[in-house]
């Protein structure tokens, strides 16, 4: 396009140079011949500009025109993609939030579950630790005695039944702190019933006294604990 326009340039200059030789002459032959070679160098210069304008797919009407048409493209072509890519993200974004939902679900199914064992798992602590809340010490008959002692061993069996249990239960996120407190539970639960079992085998009375203190402060921290993990349940 530059060339193009020097030569217009270059054109125009030289038909005003003619135009001005014309104007100039003297002598009807130069005149005539002068306005003559001026008329040919306008008219090609008005060809010249016509085409350069309007001529065919190089003229600059048309070169104005196919760079809007190429803008008007562009443009339609980033909106489509622009388009596209917030499709995609949409798309994207529903995946992620079903996925999210679908996960969801199946935590809250499985801290259900892990829950319902849980709940069997503390009945069953609990009413270990009503028993044991209820042995009554104070027997005279050797027989009473021998069951009591018997009664005491059977219960640190539970016990130790129970810790085995709770290390089977698969624990979901977000349950941590109520496994915690039932592995706590249960061990405070055992200790109470190994001083109880301890107690039968005393040499004297200081210890039993001793072990007698022991299992009750136990179990009662045992009974709190139980009541923590029903709260949470």
């Amino acid at each position: 396009m530059e060339i193009e326009i020097y030569l217009v340039s270059l054109m125009a200059l030289v038909t005003i140079c003619t135009l001005v030789g014309a104007i100039n002459s003297k002598g009807a032959g130069r005149m005539i011949t002068s306005y003559i070679f001026a008329f040919i160098c306008v008219a090609v210069t008005g060809v010249f500009i016509t085409q350069m304008v309007v001529g065919g797919e190089s003229g600059l009407v048309n070169k104005l025109e196919k760079e809007k048409q190429d803008l008007i493209q562009a443009q339609e072509e980033k909106d489509k993609t622009l388009a596209e890519e917030k499709a995609l993200a949409n798309k994207n974004s529903e995946e992620l939030a079903k996925k999210e939902a679908e996960e969801n679900q199946k935590t809250q199914t499985g801290i259900k579950a892990y829950k319902n064992e849980v709940g069997a798992l503390v009945e069953k602590l609990r009413t270990l630790n009503r028993k044991v809340s209820r042995v009554n010490l104070s027997v005279e008959s050797d027989d009473a005695y021998e069951q009591l002692r018997g009664t005491a061993n059977a219960y640190l069996g539970q016990a130790n039944r129970l810790k085995k249990e709770t290390k089977k239960l698969t624990v979901p996120e977000g349950a941590a702190n109520i496994q915690s407190t039932l592995i706590e539970a249960i061990k405070t639960q055992s200790r109470a019933c190994s001083n109880l079992r301890a107690y039968f085998n005393a040499e004297d009375e200081d210890q039993e006294e001793t072990l007698s203190r022991a299992y009750k402060s136990r179990n009662s921290q045992a009974t709190k604990l139980i009541s923590s993990i029903l709260d949470k349940l």
